[in-house]
């Protein structure tokens, strides 16, 4: 007997209402992978623009070993920061093949959205097409960095240990140069822009604001939080927990209905009583449950009690 289930942790503790407030855009995992990308790619991109303008003309200008010598730090950060950061995050991988999925995955709402992003930043006028998990600049930023990463890599190495350093130099310099009007323009709009800015709280804390979510990424806030009690669609459960669950759904099919409610009316009296991410239909399957046991079997609570004052003897 296998059990799917997502986690149903979409408002942060001290909101309660589960309707207003904040909802939970991106996992732990999903932040420490972007920062562990990001931030090794922007030093990279630094140090690289100072040498080529700066020192490429005069390399004997002071201080280019210490650029050179952190364009190389951040090249391998790029490179073993974001391995360890999935290596950590194991019980993650679902949402990244979800996260890749959802980038890679077109449709014409996409077309017209780039096509209208210019005129929509000058004129308010100008309304977007509904969006996903991400919108359509975030999906090419998204795709040209997995197209382009091994050839990052490969064409510093080859750059920095080989003797093709000048085929790989034009390699290398010509995708960082096609990067910069992307990486540009991802950092304005999580930067500066009134309104998008709002949402790089999503990848600091996990949260962002509901209405805004429900603005700009209309059709994922649709699919998954439009309803009095939101699911969590961007946390799916990990291996441990799917085992655990797996491995209780096995105990319980061996019990008789009664005894599977008084099951769950135990597991949920156990539970801290302040936790806001109770929903109103659990707490209402909790007590039909609880009726149902006191009318249909009221053996079960006394064995019950019985067991647990001799120590299950």
């Amino acid at each position: 007997m296998k059990i799917e289930a997502k986690v149903a942790n979409t408002t942060p503790q001290g909101d309660s209402s589960g309707t207003s407030g904040k909802i939970l855009r991106f996992r732990k995992s999903e932040r420490l992978l972007h920062w562990a990308l990001a931030l090794p790619f922007m030093v990279c991109l630094a140090s690289a623009l100072i040498l080529v303008l700066h020192y490429n003309p005069d390399p004997t200008r002071p201080y280019r070993a210490v650029f050179a010598a952190s364009h190389r730090i951040a090249g391998i950060a790029f490179i073993v920061l974001p391995i360890l950061t999935t290596i950590i995050s194991k019980g993650d991988f679902r949402i990244h093949f979800y996260n890749i999925r959802q980038a890679w995955l077109w449709t014409l709402h996409d077309i017209k959205w780039l096509l209208l992003m210019g005129l929509a930043a000058i004129s308010k006028k100008i309304n977007l097409p509904e969006q996903g998990k991400f919108n359509a600049a975030e999906k090419l930023n998204f795709m040209y960095l997995m197209s382009t990463y091994c050839l990052y890599v490969l064409s510093g190495f080859a750059i920095w240990l080989t003797n093709a350093a000048f085929v790989a130099w034009i390699v290398h310099c010509a995708i960082a140069f096609l990067a910069i009007p992307l990486i540009l323009g991802h950092v304005y709009m999580a930067t500066i822009n009134a309104s998008s800015r709002i949402g790089l709280s999503g990848m600091i804390s996990g949260y962002v604001d509901r209405h805004w979510a429900r603005h700009h990424y209309t059709k994922w806030y649709q699919e998954h939080f439009e309803d009095d009690s939101p699911v969590d669609a961007v946390a799916p459960i990990t291996a441990g927990e799917q085992f655990r669950m797996n491995a209780h759904a096995e105990s319980m099919s061996q019990m008789d209905t009664n005894e599977i409610e008084l099951e769950i009316v135990d597991i949920f009296d156990n539970e801290d009583p302040a936790d806001t991410t109770r929903t109103p239909g659990i707490s209402a399957v909790v007590e039909n449950s609880r009726d149902k046991i006191r009318r249909a079997k009221p053996s079960l609570t006394t064995g019950r009690v019985f067991a647990s004052a001799t120590g299950g003897r």
